[in-house]
């Protein structure tokens, strides 16, 4: 995303990256929240726990993400000394499960729980580890809110209308999720790379899309410690925010 240049003045992202973008400069502001937690560690069935993380293969995403914050926490907090981390996105996270190349992954939904239909073991859910963990958030360039406050407000009443009526029809917000997404890529995946992960199975389908978003708690309400925590944490990971 271009936010230097100014192309962009709005986003729906993950606090991590939120964090990250404004220490290296780049003047945002977060105005609410979309969700708490999301994030899960999907395994091989044999993989009972975390503890037994120890010398195996995982795959997760890039540095400053939410889904490495969890597996550093992890990390941290069972004392592996021995865990050999892939790089990768979300989807190859998936498919490398599938193919057998790595253990287990720390990924966001809806992922963990495509992995989970696909055969595989959620170990733990980020409400199991960090209470209170910040998912997403809607962030603004300053700009933005210096010189067209009332497109700020109507984003934000607009992200709160969205999440209440989430949280009062569920069946209906997924159904709506699963309509849009079959509309567009799927969600990102390269042909060769869905035609493995999908075999017989339809990826996108209300069932699947509902069960994932069972796992997250959509709020736009900011809990001011539980940003502080992830700052703190990020700073003695990354010494960068």
């Amino acid at each position: 995303m271009q936010w230097r240049g100014g192309d962009i003045q709005a986003a729906y992202i993950c606090l991590g990256p939120a964090l990250l973008l404004y220490s290296r400069g780049v003047p945002i502001k977060i105005v609410a929240g979309t969700h708490l937690y999301g994030y899960a560690i999907v395994a091989k069935p044999e993989i009972k726990s975390l503890a037994d993380l120890e010398g195996k293969i995982v795959g997760c995403v890039a540095e400053g993400s939410q889904a490495d914050l969890l597996l550093n926490l992890v990390i941290e907090r069972y004392n592996l000394k021995n865990l050999d981390v892939r790089r990768m996105n979300p989807p190859m996270a998936v498919i490398s499960l599938i193919a057998g190349k790595i253990d287990a992954a720390f990924v966001p939904e809806f992922f963990a729980t495509l992995a989970e239909v696909q055969g595989f073991h959620i170990v733990a859910m980020s409400q199991d580890l960090w209470p209170n963990m910040q998912g997403s958030v809607l962030v603004v360039k300053e700009d933005l809110i210096k010189d067209h406050p009332e497109v700020v407000r109507k984003l934000v009443k607009v992200t709160m209308k969205a999440t209440k009526y989430i949280n009062e029809h569920p069946d209906l917000a997924a159904e709506i999720l699963t309509n849009e997404l079959k509309r567009a890529p799927v969600l990102g995946i390269n042909p060769e790379v869905l035609e493995v992960l999908s075999g017989e199975m339809e990826l996108v389908t209300t069932d699947i899309i509902k069960k994932s978003m069972e796992n997250l708690n959509y709020t736009c309400e900011i809990d001011i410690k539980a940003v502080q925590d992830c700052i703190d944490l990020m700073v003695r990971l990354y010494r960068a925010v």
